[in-house]
């Protein structure tokens, strides 16, 4: 006799609690406090205008000071030309020999050197001589 063929069915899973499908979730969304932010980057910008200006105005500054500074030098070298044209003018050989003149002063007829060790007169024409020389004659 012939055993009845059995459908073969799969056993039973062992699940005592059915499960829900899972889903996406968002996680959970953070307040920030958005004041803080802001004012950091309101200080940032603040701070960022107020170092341009102090030094937009400290180079201003440095500007107006340099050109003061070579205009003074421009003054300073126009009159210490003005004056080295004065020194040379009044050192020039003929305005030393006019204001010699009008002092009192006769050109030198000969150079003398006193020798000390020896003490005496070297070159030129000796003082008696010269005198004699200019001495009316009797």
């Amino acid at each position: 006799m012939a055993i009845p063929a059995r459908s073969v069915r799969p056993a039973p899973s062992v699940r005592t609690k059915k499960t829900p499908p899972l889903k996406v979730v968002r996680p959970p969304h953070k307040q920030r406090a958005k004041v803080p932010f802001f004012a950091v980057c309101l200080l940032i910008l603040v701070g960022a205008m107020l170092g341009a200006l102090i030094l937009n105005t400290l180079m201003a500054q440095a500007a107006y000071d340099m050109q003061s500074t070579q205009v003074e030098l421009a003054r300073t070298l126009q009159t210490n030309q003005e004056l080295a044209t004065k020194v040379d003018h009044l050192s020039a050989p003929e305005r030393l020999a006019e204001k010699a003149h009008s002092l009192g002063m006769v050109p030198g007829e000969s150079v003398t050197y006193i020798d000390l060790e020896k003490s005496t007169l070297i070159g030129g024409v000796e003082p008696a001589q010269k005198e004699s020389d200019h001495a009316p004659n009797d």
